[in-house]
């Protein structure tokens, strides 16, 4: 019977180390800019708007819109990849006429990347029930003109996930 325990523990103890090691193999894909397939966004081509969202090594990430050569930022905050199939983003600012990112709430998202870490799908439901699935393409684009709010404060401090 000691024996027994002392197997189910190192299992267990080698099934946690396991899962921490491949969340964090998974979250240095995230690195990097992405931009929408806007083919797949809302079923239709949208030419004149780009979206691209930029994760960084600090956990924050930053979602932009591009459209007729203009870039503002929609909504920024923090992530924290939770295990290999999902994680959570927390907004701490959102771009006033956002309808669909809320401040302060955390939204699980699902993930899913290609096998070369060049495409990446997600897939989440926000607050207001609305359920999203969008495709990203990683790109080596510099980001356009980045414009981080000037109302906020440095929100590597603001909140722990």
């Amino acid at each position: 019977m000691k024996t027994l325990l002392k197997v189910s523990v190192l299992l267990m103890c080698f099934y946690f180390y396991a899962a921490n090691v491949f969340a964090q193999a998974d979250e240095k894909a995230f690195y990097g800019i992405w931009e929408l397939d806007q083919s797949v966004y809302y079923g239709k081509q949208v030419p004149a708007v780009r979206y691209t969202k930029e994760f960084d090594p600090d956990h924050t990430f930053i979602n932009q819109q591009i459209q007729n050569s203009k870039t503002f930022t929609s909504h920024l905050g923090k992530y924290q990849v939770n295990n290999d199939g999902t994680y959570t983003e927390r907004a701490s600012y959102v771009k006033e006429g956002i309808n669909f990112v809320f401040k302060d709430e955390d939204v699980i998202i699902h993930y899913r990347f290609s096998d070369d870490k060049k495409l990446l799908t997600l897939n989440f439901t926000v607050a207001n029930g609305t359920s999203f699935t969008e495709h990203w393409r990683r790109t080596n684009e510099m980001m356009v003109a980045y414009s981080k709010p000037k109302i906020l404060p440095d929100i590597r401090s603001e909140f722990p996930l």
